[in-house]
């Protein structure tokens, strides 16, 4: 399987079908507002195409050695074929000599979804990715980080949180724990 990503603006043809999908793929209290996401410089969003057809969103932040994977979504339709393995897969061989992380909805607390957390964590630990010990609060939200090997901790998350966030990074870090 060949991708091709294409970085996101209000220009590209499938605009309309990135931002539905980023809206309904993450809660809002999980993700910033879309015009927000295409605002910052430091983050590139990015539309997965495979010949042509768009099927999912790809959106990456890389400050020094670190790359962090800020969102990551397939449409429903295309789940379950192999484009989120892809996804990750081209990550990781387009990047090799960065610390590579990302962060998922933490299984081991009591919540609705513990069933879709425990998937999503199994998909990542197929795809390469393990769990550290870092786990992270944004706005309410708890989260696990994982990495692709090397080792990340909460202060090289907070060092990437500052590169996206630039002057609004007290106001971010004031909603972390």
């Amino acid at each position: 399987m060949k991708l091709d990503y294409i970085l996101v603006d209000d220009k590209y043809v499938n605009y309309g079908k990135v931002k539905h999908l980023f809206e309904h793929a993450f809660p809002s209290e999980e993700r910033p507002h879309f015009s927000m996401m295409l605002s910052l410089d430091k983050n590139k969003l990015y539309a997965v195409e495979d010949h042509s057809e768009f099927v999912g969103l790809l959106s990456t932040v890389e400050c020094e050695d670190l790359l962090y994977v800020f969102f990551l979504a397939v449409k429903k339709k295309y789940r379950q074929r192999g484009y989120g393995s892809q996804i990750l897969k081209d990550v990781v061989d387009n990047n090799s000599g960065k610390r590579i992380f990302l962060m998922a909805e933490d299984p081991d607390i009591e919540c609705d979804n513990k069933n879709e957390r425990d998937n999503r964590i199994r998909f990542y630990s197929h795809n390469g990715f393990s769990k550290t010990d870092v786990k992270v609060t944004e706005y309410g939200v708890k989260y696990v980080l994982l990495t692709s090997g090397e080792k990340v901790d909460k202060e090289d998350f907070l060092k990437v949180m500052k590169h996206v966030t630039g002057d609004y990074y007290s106001v971010y870090r004031m909603n972390v724990k």
